[in-house]
């Protein structure tokens, strides 16, 4: 079994965590500021304009979640992934005394796995069931997350989990590798450090995304 082939969604959630005024990124503004089109300003599906919360999709294929704390962009198109940075990038340039602390890469695949037994034997692989002989009775796997400090202080963890996308559908799974970075420079030059590590660590977090696809389908396989 090839994984990436049985691979339905692939997902890209870019979060930034900092202090954010929420009404001030909509539609509207992005356009003003040249970073959508006017008619996409224009037809963008507003779900929620509040003080503490704004969330909105924009031309089928971006959706935009704002809280104080956080700045979320999301799209499952790859062919937008570079887009969607070159967003976040624009945003937090314009936005540059909104103080930001941490930035995460959230790469969400989900997966449909062959059979009841590739599914009951992937669990059993990757936390043999067998350790709990005694304890519990048929046991099955719900969630693993591992995590990895990095030498830099950010850090990267992987959760294995059913997807949540494919509720209905039999023998599917979902993996979410969150790979976090922060940084030790102080205002006023944070933020420019900041999309700094963004920019230099992209290309590598889209490998070590793939490595793990990779190393669960060896998983899969063994």
């Amino acid at each position: 079994m090839i994984l990436k082939e049985n691979r339905q969604i692939n997902e890209l959630v870019l979060i930034f965590v900092g202090n954010f005024n929420p009404v001030i990124i909509q539609p509207f503004w992005l356009a003003y500021k040249g970073l959508i089109r006017e008619e996409e300003g224009g037809s963008a599906k507003v779900e929620v304009i509040h003080n503490e919360l704004v969330k909105f999709a924009i031309g089928g294929w971006l959706n935009i979640q704002v809280t104080k704390a956080r700045l979320e962009l999301r799209t499952t198109q790859e062919p937008y992934f570079e887009p969607l940075k070159d967003l976040a990038i624009d945003i937090i340039k314009i936005l540059n005394e909104t103080p930001i602390n941490s930035f995460g890469l959230n790469h969400i695949r989900h997966y449909i796995l062959e059979s009841d037994k590739q599914y009951f034997d992937f669990g059993n692989k990757i936390a043999p069931l067998n350790n709990w002989n005694g304890i519990m009775k048929d046991p099955r796997l719900l969630t693993l997350e591992l995590l990895m400090n990095k030498p830099d202080g950010g850090s990267v963890r992987i959760r294995v989990q059913p997807s949540d996308s494919l509720k209905k559908t039999k023998n599917s799974i979902m993996t979410n590798i969150n790979d976090h970075y922060t940084t030790d420079v102080v205002a006023p030059n944070r933020n420019e450090q900041l999309l700094k590590l963004l920019t230099e660590n992209w290309n590598n977090s889209f490998s070590f995304a793939d490595k793990a696809e990779l190393n669960i389908e060896k998983i899969i396989k063994s």
